[in-house]
């Protein structure tokens, strides 16, 4: 006995030696009485929360109900934060690209200090299979002739791609760059306005090549004073040390220069299904079938019709962010003397219907890859991955 409690024989027979009398000073309690929040005032507190939202800071929760402890306040305010963020991730999805060089993400990347005292901007184009960084290329202005000079150039090196993600800057939608595409068959695929989780791919690239391009330049003796050889040595570094599919799979690199080439068969045959696509996609926004639509209604069309045809030809899985088909909400707290910051229960709800509705909304999308993946169709109420008109 006395080994398991690490404690010495002469400790223990002391202890058992010892008698202890209980008196009134023992049983008092000491310290300020706890005050347990009642249902009603923890029900005011969740309406007062889902009035202005989660991110409601704690101060303005206890200056708005200053009779009650914080720490019953802290802990609503927390099991709030958690439902309301699950009950978000729900409507999001992820996206699992199949086949390297099908789809590309592009985007400008601004500088605060131009690189070497010209260029202002850096134009990042990706594949978003591989995750093979394809440029990282300074410009002096982001402007349309930078991106279609990229463009051109990167389409006559690896091969043009099907479909070609942007967001919906000037450079990307002028009439020259949808000139350039049309001419590749590059289908464009612009963002969501006011979405650019729906480009996150190349968003999140743009963040780690700038920082490894401030290390080469500080291994080099020029902390903050990149140069464009610096920009290019990060763009390799990034393609040598990424392993998509784990420490022990191919980095992007090895991914890219495995993929197999586009055949324009292959090509044909993805645009004449996206062009059926399109029908159903006007027809499920209520647009005309046969009349030219403006940037903004063509990109709503497209994003979903892109979308299915893509799952359609196997290039493209879809797959929920959360799995658990558990949804929680909250309830009020019990009577006195049970836990005091309310109770949050678990309702047994159906599971997330497999195949959607054609007329299903648009859903903003989490395009993190994941592993494993299980197959969504094209269309579903919680995976459109399509984003918002």
């Amino acid at each position: 006995m006395t080994r398991r409690l690490t404690l010495s024989e002469r400790t223990v027979r002391r202890w058992r030696q010892q008698t202890c009398q209980t008196t009134a000073a023992c049983l008092q309690e000491r310290g300020r009485p706890p005050r347990c929040a009642s249902r009603d005032e923890r029900n005011k507190v969740f309406r007062f929360l889902r009035e202005r939202g989660g991110s409601t800071p704690l101060a303005a929760v206890r200056a708005a109900f200053p009779t009650l402890a914080r720490s019953d306040l802290a802990e609503i305010l927390r099991r709030y934060r958690r439902v309301e963020r699950r009950q978000r991730e729900r409507r999001q999805s992820r996206l699992r690209w199949l086949q390297p060089g099908t789809v590309w993400a592009a985007d400008f990347k601004e500088r605060r200090e131009p690189i070497e005292g010209r260029y202002t901007s850096i134009l990042s184009v990706k594949d978003l299979a591989s995750r093979c960084q394809l440029a990282w290329v300074p410009v002096e202005e982001a402007n349309a002739q930078a991106v279609q000079q990229v463009y051109q150039r990167l389409f006559l090196e690896h091969g043009p791609p099907l479909v070609l993600k942007s967001d919906n800057g000037g450079p990307f939608r002028d009439e020259g760059t949808k000139t350039l595409l049309a001419e590749y068959r590059v289908v464009p695929l612009y963002n969501p306005r006011r979405h650019p989780a729906y480009n996150g791919g190349v968003e999140r690239a743009n963040g780690q090549l700038a920082s490894y391009q401030e290390a080469v330049a500080a291994a080099q003796g020029r902390a903050g004073l990149p140069t464009c050889a610096d920009a290019e040595a990060a763009r390799l570094l990034a393609n040598d040390l990424a392993r998509p599919g784990g420490w022990q799979a191919p980095t992007a690199r090895e991914r890219w220069d495995q993929r197999t080439k586009l055949a324009e068969a292959q090509r044909a045959r993805f645009l004449a299904n996206l062009d059926e696509q399109r029908l159903v996609a006007r027809t499920a926004l209520q647009l005309p079938a046969q009349s030219d639509l403006g940037h903004y209604p063509a990109a709503a069309v497209d994003r979903r019709a892109v979308r299915d045809a893509l799952v359609a030809h196997d290039l493209l899985v879809i797959e929920p962010r959360r799995r658990a088909a558990r949804q929680h909400k909250i309830e009020s707290a019990p009577a006195h003397g049970e836990p005091c910051a309310g109770i949050l229960h678990s309702a047994s709800v159906s599971a997330p219907p497999t195949r959607g509705d054609r007329d299903a909304p648009e859903l903003r999308v989490a395009s993190r890859e994941t592993q494993p993946s299980v197959r969504v169709p094209s269309s579903t109420d919680k995976s459109p991955a399509s984003g918002q008109n």
